[in-house]
C-alpha cells in the first residue's frame, strides 16, 4: 500500500506541475499555482 501511495503522490505532483491536476480532482492547490504563475 505504501508503494501505491508513493505512486499516487508522484502522479498528483506531476499533473499539478502540468496544470491538469485540477481536471482529475488532484489539483487542490491549483488556485495557488495559478496565483504564483500569473
Amino acid at each position: 500500500m505504501s508503494d501505491e501511495g508513493v505512486v499516487i503522490v508522484v502522479i498528483a505532483v506531476f499533473l499539478n506541475s502540468l496544470g491538469i491536476g485540477s481536471l482529475l480532482g488532484l489539483g487542490v492547490d491549483q488556485s495557488r499555482w495559478q496565483n504564483t504563475r500569473y
